[in-house]
């Protein structure tokens, strides 16, 4: 048995105002904070999360996408900040990026996000894959890029379909995969261009059991197996002041348990878990 917590879309953030922002995406960001998600976010929110993942025995920590506001220096020293004060207390931390951890042509240039939240094979091939407690494995994408004013997508390229694909042939048949992605597998709001490929190609690989994202502040679980697709699992927000909340997620050869946790009367409250059964 292992236990790890799925975190997401913390958005820590850093206003700044100069004249190139003028030429930058990064002036939509700062508008948006002040107008909207300055009220939304509150990032005390976090702090009681220490002790309580150390209360859960938690193995790691997943933050899946979307460390920052608009990908700016400041906010990923916040970022870094909290993930240190995590790994301090014994508890690593593995990151993928969001659509705001690229948010500015020169952050996604310099890949500023990855010069604080070290993954170098993701760096590189934008996939990876690592053994987690047989038989069960971890397997990262970053879809990722930089997209145009008021767009959120992201894409699963043709490079990025035949890394992946190149990685599932690698797995053994009794293997159990859990992707972790920032963008959802289906959204019609919020879409992952080129999702009827990765859907394709999921739908090849039994062993992929778990889909975790974020990008939708809102906490969900969808069951896709009838579709032959894997459990989908939503972290939402754990910075999020209104439905703030994360999961924390058991797996043994033959289960998983989805414990989802909400923000409610100033304080982290477990709600009713999720119990799944793997053959």
């Amino acid at each position: 048995m292992f236990r790890f917590a799925h975190l997401s879309d913390l958005h820590f953030s850093h206003i700044t105002w100069n004249l190139a922002q003028l030429f930058s995406k990064r002036l939509v960001g700062n508008v948006n904070w002040l107008l909207r998600r300055r009220s939304e976010f509150d990032h005390q929110l976090l702090l009681p999360l220490y002790e309580l993942l150390v209360k859960e025995r938690v193995e790691f920590v997943l933050i899946s996408g979307d460390m920052s506001c608009s990908s700016l220096h400041q906010e990923f020293v916040k970022a870094k900040h909290f993930t240190s004060n995590l790994e301090q207390l014994g508890i690593p931390v593995i990151s993928i990026p969001g659509n705001h951890d690229h948010y500015t042509k020169e952050s996604s240039k310099k890949r500023l996000f990855y010069q604080f939240f070290e993954e170098p094979s993701l760096y590189q091939t934008k996939v990876s894959l690592r053994a987690l407690q047989e038989p069960w494995h971890l397997l990262l994408l970053d879809t990722t890029h930089v997209t145009p004013y008021f767009c959120c997508y992201g894409t699963f390229t043709k490079t990025i379909e035949n890394a992946l694909h190149s990685l599932l042939q690698t797995l053994p048949a009794d293997a159990k995969v859990i992707v972790a992605n920032h963008f959802p597998l289906k959204h019609r709001a919020k879409p992952l261009r080129r999702s009827e490929e990765l859907c394709s190609l999921l739908q090849q690989y039994p062993q992929i059991k778990l889909y975790l994202h974020g990008h939708t502040h809102t906490h969900t679980i969808h069951d896709y197996r009838p579709l032959h697709l894997p459990v989908c699992i939503d972290a939402g927000s754990a910075a999020h002041k209104h439905r703030g909340s994360f999961t924390v997620i058991t797996c043994t050869s033959t289960s998983t348990t989805i414990q989802p946790y909400s923000w409610s009367h100033q304080c982290w409250t477990p709600t009713p878990s999720t119990n799944l059964f793997w053959s």
